[in-house]
């Protein structure tokens, strides 16, 4: 299977009420880790299914941009895990409303359009695209759980002495804090190789230490979400 369709088949692997996850920014990031990675073939093929000399990070809102005229879209954003359950249950989570299903269903069937050759192009890369934002989108913890208060979207906090609510501190907040420029974000995040328990192990090395066996797992089963890390994760996952 060629590459560019391995795009679609590695997403799975990878209580909201409000539909935008990320902003411009955070989506631009995520769709450019994965370009990056991609190998000139899958680079290829990509410009071909696109048309012209498009990128990833600018066809990342398009799914964002079309829902006013696609309301049937718009539950495609998300999914309303409740948040006091242990997963994800189809029937419980994603049931088909007047605005669509679900974020999981939506990435189920992008990917199988994606991957068949017997569509016309144009589906496809309409596929693509959704499918690059909507990776975006399930990395994004708002977007995952509901607690009724519209994927924190309707819970007040004070971001460094500013009134905003928790989903916009998600979408935007955190990363504008970080970085005036999701370039330089890209290549921040790009800079760390190798996996957090490697990068672990290095450090403890570092310090003139060694880590003990089971001590990285047992730390990063207890890391929280950043939204540096949600990113790497989803640009690796959309790779």
């Amino acid at each position: 299977m060629p590459r560019i369709w391995l795009v679609a088949a590695m997403m799975l692997a990878a209580g909201v009420n409000e539909a935008r996850a990320w902003g411009a920014a955070g989506h631009s990031i995520v769709a450019e880790l994965a370009e990056r990675r991609l190998k000139p073939k899958a680079l290829s093929e990509m410009t071909k299914l696109l048309g012209g000399r498009k990128s990833l990070a600018s066809i990342s809102t398009w799914a964002d941009e079309v829902q006013m005229l696609r309301p049937a879209t718009r539950n495609w954003h998300f999914v309303n895990i409740p948040f006091d359950a242990s997963d994800y249950v189809v029937d419980r989570d994603c049931t088909q409303k007047p605005g669509g299903d679900c974020v999981v269903r939506a990435i189920e069937r992008m990917r199988a359009v994606l991957a068949d050759r017997s569509k016309p192009r144009l589906e496809r890369a309409e596929a693509l695209m959704f499918l690059v934002h909507f990776i975006g989108d399930v990395h994004q913890p708002m977007h995952c759980v509901d607690r009724n208060d519209a994927g924190g979207g309707q819970l007040a906090v004070t971001f460094f002495g500013q009134s905003t609510n928790l989903h916009l501190v998600w979408d935007v907040g955190l990363i504008e804090r970080r970085t005036h420029s999701w370039g330089e974000y890209v290549r921040d995040r790009l800079g760390q190789r190798g996996s957090p328990c490697r990068r672990f192990r290095r450090l403890c090395r570092a310090a003139g230490g060694q880590p003990r066996r089971g001590l990285c797992r047992q730390r990063a089963a207890h890391r929280r979400p950043t939204a540096g890390t949600c990113g790497l994760q989803a640009g690796a996952d959309l790779e």
